[in-house]
């Protein structure tokens, strides 16, 4: 018993570290914050490949953890293989044993939580997560990349010199600030309308402003959307819920066709979205479909990563910024709706099993939708980790089903969560 604690509260920290690992990026603004996060992203790392260890040594293998590890390194061995064949490496090759060992451990991480607790993110997660993204700020202040004029602004200094011109806003801080923003809610959902509930209240606001701040608007639209998504689950809030939704719609709509815009960055950017400004990623997404089109061998078994800059002679930066449809290109249109359709009874199951919204839930969803505009496919850890783990998760409730004699749970659906 006191192994199995020590396992759990092991595991624990190792999953809460591969959030910092995956996330604290982008608290880059200056080089000061680079260098500092740097330093704290190899610490990230080390207690995640020991948590990993860990698990091995001391926890017992799932059947979910084996299957969605076995169908990881199956899928992963062909692409790199396919790619070989296709010249996809060179493009994609720096990045690949980083991608890989980084999916793969959140697997491991994800499976071997579940097992022990019955939550890939416990409930603690919300508060270490609060601290977490509070720090973030005070850390952002002091290293230069966080002024406090009216209005307030970030310094990105480091996107400037990459671009050759004034950053104004940043995707991954945005998205910082939006997870942070998910956490907090559910913390005030969980505590009520006491002192708790208010504290939480009032950092979700502060994150959701920074957030704001911070100009990325699909990160923001993915985080009010999964923020309302919490809420609608809780009975008691679902018409004061729709209610803001529809409200902060209107504002958008509102604000963003108003001279003003020019002087808030994120609202600008709402306006060319509304103009039919997609950052090139319908161009993109065309090319995609062209190339299915033009090579159906791709369509049919895949192609590879980094086809499609192989394709049409692009760097590395230009991949589709379309999570599913990169996929497409690199392992066929079968495989992926295989692969998604049972990704989807998982989290169908897992939903069912914890009975509501919960963290990993909520966070899944978010990399999700994320996923959908922006990232390179295995640069995409938590989503790809979390849909194999949800695979693993659906083998493992239909192979017990069938052992207890039953139907198959994609007939039979309440009996294969009992």
């Amino acid at each position: 018993m006191k192994a199995d604690l020590q396992s759990k509260g092991g595991t624990q920290s190792g999953v809460f570290w591969l959030l910092v690992l995956t996330t604290i990026s982008g608290l880059v603004t200056t080089y000061s914050s680079r260098e500092v996060i740097e330093v704290f992203r190899v610490i990230a790392g080390a207690i995640v490949v020991f948590a990993v260890i860990r698990v091995f040594r001391k926890v017992r293998v799932s059947q979910s953890l084996m299957v969605a590890l076995g169908l990881y390194l199956v899928a992963f061995f062909y692409a790199v293989a396919v790619a070989g064949l296709t010249n996809g490496l060179e493009v994609t090759g720096p990045n690949l044993l980083l991608d890989f060992a980084i999916t793969g451990c959140a697997i491991v991480l994800f499976a071997a939580q579940f097992h022990l607790s019955g939550y890939v993110f416990p409930a603690r997660f919300i508060v270490w997560f609060s601290i977490y993204g509070v720090s973030g700020i005070l850390l952002t202040y002091l290293l230069g990349g966080l002024t406090l004029d009216l209005p307030p602004q970030f310094v990105f200094e480091v996107g400037s010199d990459q671009i050759g011109r004034e950053e104004t806003y940043s995707l991954m801080l945005t998205g910082f600030f939006s997870i942070a923003a998910i956490f907090a809610t559910v913390g005030m959902l969980r505590s009520g309308f006491g002192y708790r509930g208010l504290r939480y209240g009032l950092l979700t606001l502060l994150f959701l402003a920074l957030a704001v701040l911070a100009g990325g608007r699909g990160e923001l639209i993915a985080g009010l959307f999964v923020i309302l998504l919490a809420l609608l689950d809780d009975r008691r809030l679902r018409k004061p819920a729709l209610l803001l939704f529809f409200v902060l719609a209107g504002s958008l709509v509102l604000f963003g066709s108003m001279p003003m815009v020019d002087d808030f960055g994120v609202l600008e950017r709402f306006r060319s979205l509304f103009e039919g400004d997609y950052s090139y990623r319908d161009v993109l997404l065309g090319q995609v479909v062209d190339l299915l089109i033009n090579e159906p061998r791709c369509f049919l078994i895949g192609c590879g990563p980094s086809y499609f800059q192989v394709y049409y002679s692009y760097d590395f930066g230009l991949y589709p910024h379309n999570h599913f449809a990169e996929a497409v290109v690199i392992f066929g249109f079968p495989l992926v709706s295989i692969a998604v359709g049972l990704a989807t009874r998982g989290a169908f199951l897992y939903y069912r099993k914890t009975r509501e919204f919960d963290l990993f839930l909520l966070f899944f969803i978010y990399s999700l939708i994320v996923g959908l505009k922006t990232g390179y496919f295995l640069g995409n850890w938590i989503l790809n980790a979390g849909m194999l783990f949800f695979i693993g998760f659906c083998f493992e409730r239909e192979l017990h089903a069938l052992k207890h004699g039953r139907l198959s749970s994609l007939v039979c659906k309440h009996e294969s969560v009992s």
